[in-house]
């Protein structure tokens, strides 16, 4: 199976800004996300999308009050640092205060090779349901080693899995979900 190149470039690096010149910024990478693109909430700005990098919650605390850079792939080969944010706002999970997820509102950079993922393509319960999509179906995970960022080029890692969601129980339960690689099958 092909990986869609939204998927490869929608993937990207976090960390503080350590140094600022001519050239743009630089720091140590201290995490890794992805970028979803959001319908305006706007009328007017229906037609337009946000740009939210996600990550974990605990990293968006880690980096809070501190300028941030995004280490993404530029046009035309090698790397840039993203330092547009709006505000100084990371968005957490609504009703879980456990839920280890934190979004910030980007700016887009022309010169960055980058996508992002709309949210209309997340595998929520409804398009789960409208497009038969369940048990023994495939996703693809798509990410970057912190460890290894890149100074030419991030170089995206992808895995495929098999989904192995329990079907929703009883009004009100909360599934019980997780992803799992098949497992290989039992040598006799």
């Amino acid at each position: 199976m092909r990986v869609p190149d939204d998927v490869l470039r929608c993937v990207g690096f976090i960390g503080e800004v350590e140094h600022r010149d001519s050239s743009g910024v630089s720091g140590q990478p201290r995490a890794t996300g992805f970028f979803v693109a959001v319908p305006c909430e706007s009328p007017e700005l229906q037609e337009m999308r946000c740009c939210y990098f996600i990550t974990a919650k605990h990293v968006a605390t880690e980096l809070e009050g501190r300028q941030t850079y995004f280490l993404v792939n530029a046009k035309g080969g090698g790397v840039i640092g993203v330092t547009g944010v709006f505000g100084k706002h990371w968005f957490l999970h609504p009703t879980d205060p456990t839920a280890d997820v934190a979004a910030i509102q980007i700016r887009f950079d022309e010169q960055a090779d980058m996508s992002a993922i709309a949210l209309e393509h997340f595998g929520l319960p409804e398009r789960l349901e409208r497009l038969h999509i369940g048990i023994g179906d495939e996703t693809i995970i798509s990410g970057l080693f912190t460890a290894v960022p890149g100074t030419t080029r991030n170089i995206p890692i992808t895995t495929f899995r098999m989904n192995t969601c329990e079907k929703r129980g009883e009004e009100g339960t909360t599934p019980k979900c997780r992803c799992n690689s098949p497992q290989p099958p039992e040598r006799g």
